[in-house]
């Protein structure tokens, strides 16, 4: 790999005594990186998520497993299905945008709504379609409450063509099952991958 990238001049970098590649031209921070940790081990994403990382790796910076409240998250969804994941932060939110704004775009300004989200927990099926299954942690039963609400009421609203939402993915919403329960906010949904698909968009 580092031949062809010197071969063909593309970016690459080093850093914790790795080099990371770059997909296309590396200067915009929304680039996807790969790194190599070991012969059958690779890592992908973000410049700062991949150094965070080997920062791990090489002991300058505290492990996941260090924080017992990821701890407790990743017990309850790790193996639960062939993806799932973890959100916090922003990215927890980016992800709760378009399941909660029914699939459209510009709708609603939804961060009032999302600053008591504390994270998101997924797991994903795929058989033919998906099932997915999003738990949505809020820091109080009351801000869950809150969301539950809207869910319901976007869910109820009239879906038209100017509204921004695929069919596919306004069917999804519709359809989608919500309950609270305490502080949670638990989703389940299924359908065609392509109907998925367009409701990630959304959130980009």
């Amino acid at each position: 790999m580092a031949e062809f990238f010197a071969q063909t001049h593309l970016p690459v970098q080093s850093y914790a005594g790795s080099d990371i590649f770059a997909f296309g031209s590396g200067a915009d921070p929304a680039d996807t990186f790969f790194t190599f940790l070991d012969s059958s081990l690779a890592a992908f994403g973000r410049l700062h998520d991949l150094k965070a990382l080997l920062d791990v790796r090489e002991g300058s910076a505290d492990a996941l497993d260090t924080n017992q409240t990821f701890r407790s998250y990743e017990a309850e969804v790790e193996e639960t299905a062939p993806q799932w994941g973890i959100l916090t932060g922003q990215a927890a939110a980016n992800v709760a945008v378009p399941w909660l704004a029914g699939g459209k775009k510009n709708t609603i300004d939804m961060t009032a709504f999302l600053q008591p989200v504390q994270a998101v927990l997924y797991r994903v099926d795929w058989d033919g379609g998906f099932t997915a299954h999003i738990v949505v942690i809020c820091k109080t039963a009351e801000s869950a409450a809150g969301l539950y609400q809207l869910l319901n009421i976007l869910k109820s609203a009239p879906v038209s063509s100017a509204s921004g939402a695929s069919p596919g993915s306004a069917s999804l919403l519709q359809n989608l099952d919500a309950r609270q329960n305490g502080s949670r906010l638990e989703l389940s949904a299924s359908g065609p991958a392509e109907a998925l698909d367009q409701l990630l968009k959304v959130g980009e």
